[in-house]
């Protein structure tokens, strides 16, 4: 297992290979540039500012706690992304893989923008969204009509938020 007994500030690229049987837990009040995780059974990672994330290879979940915007520049794979953002977050690598998406993204005007290679199960998904996706898949909804524009009964559905799959 790698942990943080500290808050943690690294420039350029920090890479983690932890093995897919061992968690990564990099939770304290942390500052990175770009991570990438070689291989990994769940991760956590808290970051005060934005982060970008580089390829990564996790074979259990992906937790991600923001306090900027959440960008990527290499494909994510991993069965399940949780994701807490006061930025906007953008993942749109056309080779990431996930299954289940949660996320809460907080701050007037930020929305999250997804792209998945085959089907993907949303879950939670907390702030101004409205959900579209192209795939044959089955799409899941559990959404928290309090607060923000929101895509409910009731509400007008409002676009920062899209999540698209390629047609399998």
């Amino acid at each position: 297992a790698l942990t943080d007994s500290g808050n943690l500030t690294v420039a350029g690229l920090t890479t983690l290979n932890a093995g897919a049987a061992n968690n990564i837990t990099l939770d304290a009040a942390n500052d990175f540039t770009t991570v990438s995780i070689v291989s990994s059974n769940d991760v956590v990672l808290n970051d005060v500012t934005a982060l970008d994330l580089g390829a990564s290879t996790i074979s259990g979940t992906l937790t991600v706690t923001t306090g900027g915007a959440l960008t990527q520049s290499g494909a994510l794979v991993t069965p399940n992304l949780a994701v807490t953002s006061n930025g906007p977050v953008t993942l749109t690598n056309p080779a990431n893989d996930l299954d289940t998406l949660a996320a809460q993204v907080n701050g007037a005007g930020n929305g999250l923008q997804l792209t998945d290679v085959d089907g993907l199960a949303v879950g939670t998904v907390r702030h101004q969204h409205a959900v579209q996706q192209q795939s044959d898949q089955a799409e899941e909804h559990d959404r928290d009509c309090g607060g923000g524009e929101v895509a409910c009964a009731g509400h007008q559905a409002v676009p920062p938020l899209s999540a698209d799959a390629a047609a399998s």
